[in-house]
């Protein structure tokens, strides 16, 4: 009896082995970048209970209860739990759930709701965006980005880049014939990175996030600006710092491909089909487009004649800062479409 009491004790401590998992900082850590390589942050609660699906996108409902989401942690919060076996590098890795208090566009400003388009941020260019850990923050507004000296810039315009230059997102440059749209740093573009989870990695950011920052196209071939050789032992650093990138926008610094009068523009046209119905207008196709002479020096909005001339606006013409609306694929990320617009 005594025997069968001792085999029936081993059972169910054995039992109780294969059921609880053992959960070691090693394999936390690679969950981590399991989950940042599809451009997500892990959810601690879910993997400790084995649930398939553990990985989310900031800024979605994910794993969260109604009128909350899901967001990057900050590094400044104590730890709790299994939570205190992750790297503080890596702590943005994981996410948590948090209250919505706003619906967007409107932001969660100082304890209250606000329209984003009240003028809160006083540098040029900036506007109130959410970051990934759902943060209201000032950076560069709809229209505006980040140029090589780390200030806000009108787009298609020449900004800091010099007389004959115009300062335009990554994507758009990338699609102008014979233009070449090299890596930062010197680091050399590449066809293929030497794990293929660097170039799944990099085409996430690009198809979730309008993130464009290591694509690059070299002789009219286009290719990936892959982690430098070496980079293994802090691979999880590398995609913790661009997943940062797709939060605010960046651009670079072109030379003008079109004739004198003229700069790379949105295609404006509204094409017609043979009822004269308008047609889809795909705003990623850049053309050249008149402009007058101020545009490229312009430090208002840039806006469109009735002539389909571009001419610049010296204060703000429309109120068009805003959020993303998922609904709406062609605006980027964080912002939503503004009718008048």
């Amino acid at each position: 009896m005594l025997m069968l009491r001792w085999l029936l004790l081993f059972s169910l401590l054995l039992l109780c082995t294969v059921v609880e998992p053992q959960f070691t900082k090693e394999a936390i850590v690679g969950r981590i970048q399991y989950c940042l390589e599809e451009g997500k942050v892990l959810s601690l609660d879910r993997f400790k209970i084995q649930e398939r699906d553990h990985c989310f996108a900031p800024l979605t409902q994910g794993p969260c209860k109604d009128r909350e989401w899901w967001v990057q942690r900050k590094p400044d919060k104590v730890c709790s739990g299994i939570e205190c076996m992750v790297p503080v590098k890596y702590i943005t890795g994981i996410g948590i759930c948090v209250t919505k208090h706003c619906s967007l566009p409107k932001v969660f400003y100082k304890g209250a709701c606000i329209d984003n388009q009240i003028d809160v941020c006083k540098e040029k260019g900036k506007s109130l965006i959410v970051n990934l850990k759902g943060e209201s923050v000032c950076e560069c507004g709809q229209g505006w980005a980040i140029d090589p000296n780390g200030d806000c810039a009108l787009l298609f315009t020449q900004g800091n880049c010099g007389q004959g230059n115009l300062f335009i997102k990554r994507e758009h440059a990338i699609d102008v014939q014979d233009l070449d749209v090299p890596c930062r740093n010197n680091r050399s573009c590449q066809q293929k990175c030497a794990n293929y989870s660097f170039e799944y990695f990099i085409e996430t950011l690009k198809d979730e996030y309008g993130c464009y920052d290591d694509i690059c196209k070299v002789g009219g071939r286009k290719g990936f600006c892959c982690p430098e050789p070496g980079l293994d032992g802090d691979i999880i650093l590398w995609y913790i710092n661009r997943l940062h990138f797709a939060e605010y926008s960046r651009a670079i610094c072109i030379r003008n491909p079109c004739n004198a009068g003229e700069i790379l523009f949105h295609d404006i046209s509204d094409p017609t089909d043979n009822d004269g119905a308008i047609l889809q207008v795909d705003q990623d196709k850049m053309i050249c487009t008149p402009a007058e002479r101020n545009v490229l020096t312009c430090e208002g909005e840039i806006e469109i004649k009735e002539n389909g001339i571009l001419y610049c606006c010296p204060n703000t013409c429309l109120a068009i800062f805003g959020f993303a609306d998922r609904n709406r694929p062609r605006c980027r990320q964080r912002y939503f479409y503004h009718p008048r617009r």
